[in-house]
């Protein structure tokens, strides 16, 4: 009816006299409630409100995150949350707010979808405008809104569960924390350039540490498979560190800064070759994973901001420069000797390069110190 023309307070004249389209969305409406009348076999609502399922149920949304949080009471602890996909950035944050709640009830209907059967779930909203429309059966004059609250209606038809609604000050909803995690720590590789290393040294099966909407993907457009911080619908796995990657194969990995030394011992582990993205810096991990690097690619030079984003608070993409260079490395745990010597030069000797050249070079087995100071004067434009 919004889209006639028309409105609710019109004279029924009036709404007599304007025409529908009969639209796709509409078709979709009307085969939703021919499924609901098959499905309940015009039955009126079965009501649940008596039986409260014992868990805290908490969600939240910002400019470019949701998030999730379900306590079970003698249970464990589930968290989804993640960055919202670039086709939902711009929307209005009643709507990001409404899909943190559905991704809060898709991971419930996943993980525990016997402890919410016929039960009601009291969910936890800092959101007054997402409270007033589950008041009303999920209904919206905003669209986007109004076909979040269809979701809502059909995820409870799907686990049968009723939802009921309490409102929480943002101090207290314990969803909050998580999205408003630290951006930085998110910084992603341009497309182009992961296309780049595909075309040097793929194809990728695996990225190793990612979320639904920052996933690298194929040149063909399709995700990789990925394990995530948090749950997330299209997870292989929560939390690298808790999986078995002995199978693993054709893999890529860009670990946050503060913890390339876990994911270095934990590749080390499973022995799992991979192709990282490192910053060229003296860290206590260089000593590592040095002998066990078998070609290098350089990203970017320093304060280079055409090669990695990251997304801000208010949902935008900026670029990301890093003080340092960026690499990505060839990691080949069998082997016993590769480029180690040329990587430590990389790492000790980048403050001092004048003219950082980016370019791709592979090593053979030399390590000699005439090879080294080639490329040396390769990558940094000196020479020893």
């Amino acid at each position: 009816m919004k889209l006639s023309g028309a409105s609710p307070i019109d004279s029924r004249a009036k709404k007599e006299a304007t025409f529908i389209k009969n639209t796709q969305q509409l078709q979709e409406e009307f085969g939703m409630g021919i499924t609901l009348l098959m499905s309940n076999q015009g039955a009126p609502w079965r009501s649940y409100e008596n039986i409260f399922v014992e868990a805290d149920i908490s969600s939240d949304a910002s400019g470019r995150q949701f998030a999730g949080i379900v306590d079970i009471q003698q249970g464990p602890t589930f968290i989804t949350a993640g960055n919202f996909e670039d086709d939902f950035l711009q929307e209005d944050i009643q709507v990001k707010e409404g899909e943190a709640l559905k991704q809060t009830l898709l991971m419930m209907i996943t993980q525990i979808p016997d402890k919410i059967k016929e039960k009601t779930l009291l969910c936890k909203i800092d959101n007054q405008v997402l409270k007033t429309v589950l008041e009303r059966k999920g209904t919206s004059a905003n669209l986007k809104l109004n076909n979040i609250g269809k979701h809502f209606f059909w995820l409870q038809q799907l686990g049968d569960f009723h939802i009921s609604r309490t409102y929480v000050p943002s101090a207290d909803n314990r969803a909050d924390i998580f999205t408003r995690q630290s951006s930085g720590l998110k910084a992603a590789l341009n497309q182009d350039r992961f296309l780049e290393l595909w075309n040097t040294w793929g194809p990728f099966q695996w990225d190793l540490m990612a979320s639904a909407a920052n996933v690298k993907r194929s040149p063909q457009g399709d995700r990789l498979n990925y394990f995530s911080r948090y749950f997330d619908c299209f997870t292989s796995g929560v939390d690298l560190f808790a999986q078995k990657l002995d199978h693993l194969s054709e893999v890529y990995c860009f670990p946050p800064i503060p913890i390339i030394g876990m994911v270095i011992k934990c590749l080390m582990k499973y022995k799992i070759n991979c192709i990282m993205v490192l910053p060229a810096v003296n860290d206590t991990w260089v000593n590592w994973v040095s002998v066990y690097i078998k070609d290098v690619y350089v990203l970017s030079a320093p304060y280079d901001k055409t090669v990695f984003t990251v997304l801000t608070n208010q949902g935008k993409y900026i670029s990301k420069k890093y003080p340092f260079p960026m690499l990505a490395v060839k990691l080949d745990f069998f082997a016993s000797m590769c480029c180690s010597a040329c990587f430590k030069e990389l790492t000790f000797l980048h403050y001092y390069s004048h003219f950082f050249c980016i370019g791709y070079y592979s090593e053979h087995s030399r390590t000699d110190a005439n090879h080294i100071a080639q490329k040396k004067n390769l990558l940094f434009g000196i020479s020893s």
